[in-house]
């Protein structure tokens, strides 16, 4: 499973807002390994959370986009 954020000397405050992001890159990271799963491919469980958010946020964009300019 991946981990983003670890704990250590976080204060509480800011530890909120690291656990929201931290959650936030393990669904991108499990959305991404789903769908290569899907499509009959092996997961890569090299692939890091960063990365993983970005590409999940991305591919959310250009959906809503694409729905947007079809009308729906």
């Amino acid at each position: 499973m991946p981990i983003m954020v670890t704990g250590g000397s976080h204060a509480r405050r800011d530890a909120s807002g690291l656990r929201s992001l931290n959650n936030l890159c393990q669904a991108g990271y499990y959305y991404h390994q789903i769908e290569r799963l899907a499509a009959g491919q092996t997961p890569t469980p090299e692939l890091g959370t960063l990365r993983a958010l970005l590409s999940h946020m991305g591919k959310d964009y250009f959906l809503g986009f694409r729905r947007k300019l079809a009308g729906h």
